[in-house]
Parts: structure tokens; C-alpha cells; sequence
């Protein structure tokens, strides 16, 4: 068995040029909390400014940003 699936991980990502039902697929899971999971989604300037998740406890920022502005947008 790998081992994201022996602790019970999932990854996956999403960009621009994918359809939007296949996006979907991605992040819909995402909209449940599921405590004993964790699950890992990798975008790129995807998922910044207006995405809600509320179910989502971590957000890592792998850019450099030198704008607070777009700090606070992608963060909040």
C-alpha cells in the first residue's frame, strides 16, 4: 500500500485548463470535514481571490508575494 494511503491522505490538483466538472471532482470532497482525513490540493492562482472553503483548515502559500493586499486575499 503507498504511503498517503496508509495514512489515510489523498492528493490530487487542479488548474485553469481543466474542465470544470473535472474540478469539481477535485474539491467537492473538500466541502465535508472529515477529521480523520487529510486531504492535499495543489493549484496555481486557481483558488486565490474568492474562493470560500470553510471546511478547509490550511492554506500554504508556495509563492512569493510581495503585495499584503494579495496576502489577505488569498489567505482569508
Amino acid at each position: 500500500m503507498p504511503p498517503l494511503e496508509r495514512c489515510n491522505c489523498s492528493v490530487a490538483r487542479v488548474d485553469g485548463k481543466m474542465a470544470l466538472r473535472a474540478r469539481s471532482v477535485v474539491l467537492e470532497p473538500l466541502r465535508t470535514a472529515d477529521p480523520s482525513r487529510l486531504r492535499i490540493v495543489a493549484n496555481a492562482k486557481l483558488l486565490i481571490e474568492g474562493y470560500d472553503m470553510p471546511t478547509v483548515d490550511l492554506v500554504m502559500l508556495a509563492e512569493a508575494m510581495r503585495s499584503p493586499v494579495q496576502i489577505q486575499q488569498a489567505a482569508a
